[in-house]
């Protein structure tokens, strides 16, 4: 009935793909779908992920926000999701709560990839920024690609940011594709909120399965 399911449900899986993936880097869709419309903001938002990238490097890139079964959550990546959610008019107790759901969500569905044989192959990597690079380019995002040069100093810096997140977003990008494709050969006529409502109980269950432990500070 339907070859991909990511064509097929356009826009529900990309709301659901962005959620996950899409806002620790991507931040020039982040602006059209998670309510960064205003340039002040998106100039803000640019500068703190510029930051994550210079942090990383550093021992602060090594410090955890809490351990599952299989994978850790950096402590960096919280602290993003923190702050993104507060420049988005949360306050700081809400902001931590979302961000807390959110990195729990993210790698326990990573680790529920890898599990399953999901990874990132260099050419799947080299082509998915191949696609990221060409819609940076695009005309319509000429003032995010000047906030990006200003924020990191180059363009380069920044993509080599971009490249160590798809390691984790193109498992995850990947296997949600696939139980996508999956429920709807199962659920021919499953509609837009089945979908939703299976996805949401699937990530119930991966992050129930990790047993995210907090890291004493």
């Amino acid at each position: 009935m339907m070859q991909n399911y990511v064509a097929s449900r356009n826009k529900t899986f990309k709301t659901i793909l962005i959620a996950l993936i899409g806002i620790l880097g991507l931040f020039l869709v982040v602006g059209i779908y998670m309510k960064m419309q205003q340039n002040e903001k998106l100039k803000e938002w640019t500068k703190i992920v510029a930051q994550t990238a210079k942090d990383i490097k550093t021992e602060k890139g090594q410090e955890l926000y809490a351990k599952g079964k299989t994978v850790e959550i950096p402590q960096l990546e919280y602290e993003q999701m923190v702050q993104y959610y507060q420049l988005n008019g949360m306050k700081e107790e809400e902001a931590k709560e979302n961000a807390d759901i959110y990195v729990k969500e993210r790698y326990a569905i990573y680790a529920d990839a890898v599990q399953n044989g999901y990874a990132a192959t260099k050419e799947e990597l080299n082509s998915y920024i191949d696609e990221l690079k060409k819609e940076m380019h695009e005309n319509k995002n000429k003032k995010t690609r000047q906030m990006v040069e200003e924020a990191f100093g180059t363009e380069d810096a920044y993509w080599e940011y971009e490249e160590i997140l798809c390691e984790i977003d193109i498992p995850i990008r990947n296997y949600i594709n696939d139980l996508g494709k999956k429920f709807q050969e199962e659920n021919k006529n499953a509609k837009d909120e089945d979908w939703e409502k299976e996805f949401n109980k699937l990530k119930e269950e991966m992050v129930e399965k990790e047993n995210f432990q907090l890291v004493k500070k």
